[in-house]
């Protein structure tokens, strides 16, 4: 485990995932550009710093052969073609939500043709491929696939001092860089209570959102641009979509007195 104490106009780099816990970041590959200090005391102010991931533009083709199981051997809890698929990436891990949204609505998700492998589900068909020619599958709307956060704290003053000032943690964080030096999704289809299927791993450029417009309760969200996929690690099969960082700070911890 790695601890970052932010002291002013420091900037330090996490090189490895860290366990999550006031005053320490979890996060691989995230710098952080800033001008505060991060301390922690049970008399203390707390403003949490949420950054997470969203895709868009999702779009399928190739092999696919990772819900076909009553295909060649019946199970319970395969129902092919359709499954949902999920995202591990710098901002969390794989969840049975709509991580990397499909296009057919099954089972209170939006799901996707996860076998093409058999041929009663290969293109062209209209009923497996919702491209205009039947080929591929695509889905456009914008979708988070993952939320970190880290904490920013200040000491609260002596209740008994009249004249003291009380803390602007969450202004301090104005101007800080919120940096991803590469981003990745990894995507599976979700076969719980079974092993989930790998797809493949979509690898993007960095990112970077800077927090501004702040006050003491808060930095309105910020998005970074949106990113195209660089390269992948499948030959079979292929997929895209395009990335894009969000970041925002919220006071959840206040200083209770006089003010």
């Amino acid at each position: 485990m790695k601890v970052l104490a932010i002291r002013p106009r420091l900037a330090r780099k996490i090189e490895s995932v860290l366990m999550m816990v006031p005053w320490v970041l979890a996060l691989a590959s995230l710098s952080v550009s800033v001008g505060g200090t991060l301390l922690a005391q049970i008399s203390a102010e707390t403003c949490v710093i949420s950054f997470g991931g969203q895709n868009r533009y999702r779009k399928v083709s190739g092999y696919l052969d990772a819900e076909c199981a009553p295909v060649t051997f019946p199970t319970q809890w395969h129902d092919p073609p359709w499954g949902n698929w999920g995202v591990s990436s710098h901002y969390g891990n794989k969840e049975n939500t709509d991580q990397f949204k499909g296009w057919k609505r099954k089972d209170r998700k939006f799901q996707w043709n996860s076998c093409t492998a058999y041929a009663e589900y290969t293109p062209p068909n209209s009923a497996y491929y919702n491209s205009s020619d039947h080929r591929s599958q695509k889905s456009d709307g914008i979708v988070t696939h993952g939320v970190m956060e880290f904490r920013e704290t200040a000491f609260c003053p002596d209740p008994a001092d009249y004249d003291a000032d009380p803390p602007v943690v969450c202004a301090s964080v104005e101007g800080w860089d919120i940096r991803q030096s590469e981003n990745y999704m990894t995507i599976y289809e979700l076969d719980s209570p079974e092993r989930d299927v790998l797809i493949e791993s979509l690898y993007f450029p960095g990112t970077v959102v800077t927090l501004g417009s702040c006050d003491r309760d808060s930095c309105p969200e910020r998005k970074s641009g949106w990113v195209a996929m660089t390269r992948s690690t499948s030959s079979t099969v292929h997929v895209e979509a395009e990335l894009r960082m969000k970041a925002s700070a919220q006071l959840v911890d206040a200083c209770d007195w006089h003010w």
